[in-house]
């Protein structure tokens, strides 16, 4: 049996669940109910008002000592506000106050707030295919990237209140891969401040080398995990396909100084089928830009394709004078790696292609008028204009 009338003091402490140290940080309210009477037990001050109080607060310390001596008795301690960067407990604290003891240590713990960090990886996608006049045109459209691989470091020393160092500065504390839907979550990481870097960027995507800095901040004691989120976006590997061609020159006849460059096109096709994530597809030998050249011979196609895609390019038309190449020069734009913007793909390993002129041969014979053949006749060749005929003249 407890004697009613012995007192004793009452100290109270706040700890770190996970430490067990003290949180010396003022501010943590709590509320002792006397299970006995099923009162709450107040305490009156006189400095510097007087006052009754239901309520005890911590100072900066992280304890404090009720102003007043508490009977013997059995209570249960009530949490009302919990340290900052810590979640409420509101289970009781129950203890009891006997005869022997002078001082009653009651101790609360709480766990620190910690939060997550969620990644969202965003990207175009070949979407879809359109088509018109013959004309293939693979189209994009911005969607969640999985397989983006991020790591978490802190960006200072992450220190809960209590004093405990939970990460150092520049530590890795996590590493993330997005899943189908482009996202991926952190496990619960102590509050502070942390930096998120892109390590490896998606299939056919360039690398975002840019660190972004995220923060975890308190969300208030009713949270026990918070939530921040962090965006990145990547550009698509993109890909230049040029060409030169080569016209041979025939001075003797004036070919191939006459502009003749204007009347070349090529087009570019696809080696296989290149299936959009609708399921449109641009057919194999499908048609995907036709281009001609510019004075000096070269060209550039400006369709925007897709990494992976097999390709061929061939000659759609040609000058009169020369022989219409049927040759494919395959084209293959294979992913180069995430450091790398633009791959650029040289038609025929840069080497010009090439077009031969047409050439005839011209056969005749001199006859009289009953179709004799005549010997010893001279026959010249001339220009379509020629009004000299000698011998000097002649092709």
């Amino acid at each position: 049996m407890n004697n009613p009338s012995f007192t004793s003091r009452l100290k109270f402490q706040k700890k770190d669940a996970e430490t067990g140290k003290i949180i010396p940080l003022a501010g943590t309210a709590v509320k002792i109910l006397n299970t006995d009477t099923g009162k709450w037990v107040t305490q009156h001050i006189s400095y510097p008002s007087p006052i009754d109080l239901d309520t005890f607060i911590t100072d900066s310390t992280g304890t404090l000592m009720l102003p007043e001596e508490i009977r013997a008795g059995n209570y249960a301690l009530y949490e009302q506000q919990s340290p900052w960067g810590y979640v409420l407990d509101r289970e009781p604290v129950y203890f009891s106050v006997e005869e022997t003891e002078e001082t009653v240590v009651v101790e609360k713990y709480n766990a620190p707030q910690k939060g997550t960090i969620t990644v969202t990886k965003e990207g175009e996608v070949f979407s879809h295919v359109t088509e018109a006049g013959g004309i293939y045109q693979p189209q994009y459209e911005t969607k969640g990237l999985p397989n983006a691989v991020y790591d978490i470091m802190a960006l200072e020393d992450i220190v809960t209140p209590d004093g405990t160092i939970r990460a150092k500065a520049g530590e890795l504390v996590d590493t993330l891969t997005t899943g189908s839907k482009g996202t991926d979550t952190s496990e619960p990481l102590y509050l502070g401040r942390y930096q998120v870097l892109e390590r490896k960027a998606p299939e056919g995507m360039v690398l975002d080398p840019e660190p972004k800095e995220v923060v975890l901040s308190y969300a208030g004691q009713e949270v026990s995990v918070t939530n921040t989120g962090v965006s990145f976006s990547n550009e698509r590997q993109k890909v230049e396909i040029s060409l030169k061609k080569l016209l041979e020159q025939n001075e003797t006849f004036g070919v191939g100084g006459n502009e003749e460059w204007k009347n070349v096109t090529f087009g570019l096709f696809a080696a296989e089928n290149l299936t959009a994530a609708d399921g449109t597809l641009i057919p194999a030998d499908g048609l995907l830009e036709t281009i001609g050249l510019d004075e000096g011979g070269s060209s550039v196609f400006q369709t925007d394709v897709p990494c992976g895609a097999a390709l061929y390019v061939q000659e759609l038309e040609t000058d009169e004078h020369y022989v219409l190449s049927g040759e494919k020069y395959p084209v293959a734009f294979e992913y180069a790696g995430q450091d790398t913007a633009k791959v650029e793909i040289n038609v025929n390993h840069g080497e010009p292609i090439e077009n031969n002129l047409k050439y005839g041969k011209i056969s005749g014979w001199k006859v009289d008028q009953d179709d004799f053949g005549l010997g010893g006749a001279k026959i010249g060749l001339f220009r379509v204009g020629e009004t000299e005929f000698t011998e000097g003249s002649y092709s």
